[in-house]
């Protein structure tokens, strides 16, 4: 496996040059997914065997919510769907990029963010989904092993 790309999120990281759209402005340390959906753009050498995608966050959790899900795209592929609990480190495998793509667009898609101000009575009034600490992007150098077979 051979390091691609990290991002660090946050005033003094290098993440705010690979948003497109959803984000917050950067916060120290730190950077808030908003609204329902959020994207990054990563510049990417050939990965015949695709990445494996690595990503610290944690989630807004508004009252009795228990998790934060997300969906993640790749160029419009579903990778994944997950559930944010808590602060974590999730890792994803990537499929291989298609032979033209020379840039990722990776979505996160994220129902459920909230407001706050209208759940705890915060004057925060951005639509929090996410909090964005690290990504690495690591791309896999020979087949990655089959998954195990189904249990009976």
């Amino acid at each position: 496996m051979t390091l691609v790309q990290t991002l660090a999120f946050g005033t003094t990281g290098n993440a705010a040059a690979t948003a497109v759209y959803g984000w917050s402005p950067p916060e120290p340390g730190y950077t808030w997914a908003i609204g329902p959906r959020s994207a990054l753009v990563l510049e990417v050498p050939a990965a015949p065997f695709g990445y494996i995608l690595q990503i610290a966050w944690s989630p807004f959790l508004a009252g009795s919510q228990e998790f934060q899900p997300v969906g993640i795209s790749i160029g419009g592929r579903k990778i994944a769907d997950h559930q944010v609990r808590q602060s974590e480190t999730a890792t994803f495998p990537c499929p291989p990029p298609l032979p033209h793509e020379q840039r990722l667009l990776i979505t996160f898609d994220h129902p459920e963010a909230a407001q706050p101000n209208l759940v705890s009575g915060h004057h925060d009034d951005r639509p929090l989904a996410l909090c964005f600490r690290h990504l690495q992007l690591i791309r896999l150098d020979e087949p990655p092993p089959p998954p195990p077979p189904p249990s009976p």
